[in-house]
C-alpha cells in the first residue's frame, strides 16, 4: 500500500449481491488499533475518480459474528456495533458500517437475499424486506457453531450461496 505498509483481509467474498455487487474483502477484529484502523483506511479509502462514494477496495470490517435468537438480536448487534464502533476509535472504522465500503454512513446489515445470496442489506425496511430473514438467522446460527479453526464445517441442510 506504500510506504513499506502491508495489509492483508480476513475473507474476500466474491459475487456479492445487492448495493455492493461484485468483490468484498471482509476483516474480523476483536480488538482494534491505531495501526489496524490506519491499515483499513488506506486500503478501502476513495479511488481518484472524484466519487466520494466509491472507495478503491470495499471492505466489510465485522466485530465478530452477531448474536442473538432472533433477526431482530442480529440487527440490533450490527446496529450498535455500527454506530458505536471500537472504544476509543471515534472516527471507525465502524464494524457493519458501509463507511468503509461505499463512503455512506450506515448500517451495513449481512444476510441472505430471497434468491439464496450473500448481500448487504442497508439500514432501511425498504432493503431488509428483500432480506431472507430465516435463511439469514439459520446462517448465523450455522456460523457461530463452526470450528473453521479446526477444518470443520457446520452440518446444514441447505448450502447458501456466497
Amino acid at each position: 500500500m506504500g510506504n513499506g505498509m502491508y495489509y492483508l483481509p480476513d475473507f474476500l467474498l466474491h459475487d456479492v449481491q445487492g448495493r455492493v455487487a461484485g468483490d468484498l474483502y471482509v476483516e474480523v477484529k476483536g480488538v482494534m488499533t491505531a495501526a489496524d484502523a490506519r491499515k483499513i483506511y488506506v486500503f478501502s479509502m476513495p479511488d481518484d475518480s472524484g466519487d466520494e462514494y466509491r472507495v478503491e477496495n470495499p471492505t466489510l470490517v465485522v466485530a465478530g459474528i452477531p448474536d442473538g435468537e432472533t433477526i431482530c438480536d442480529i440487527d440490533e448487534y450490527c446496529e450498535d456495533w455500527s454506530y458505536c464502533g471500537f472504544l476509543g476509535f471515534e472516527e471507525g472504522p465502524y464494524p457493519f458500517n458501509f463507511q468503509t465500503i461505499d463512503g455512506d454512513y450506515f448500517v451495513a446489515h449481512p444476510g441472505v437475499n430471497k434468491n439464496g445470496h450473500f448481500e448487504l442489506f442497508g439500514d432501511d425496511s425498504s432493503y431488509l424486506c428483500e432480506r431472507n430473514d430465516e435463511a439469514t438467522l439459520s446462517a448465523f446460527k450455522s456460523a457461530r457453531q463452526a470450528r473453521f479453526e479446526h477444518g470443520e464445517t457446520p452440518y446444514t441442510r441447505r448450502r447458501y450461496h456466497a
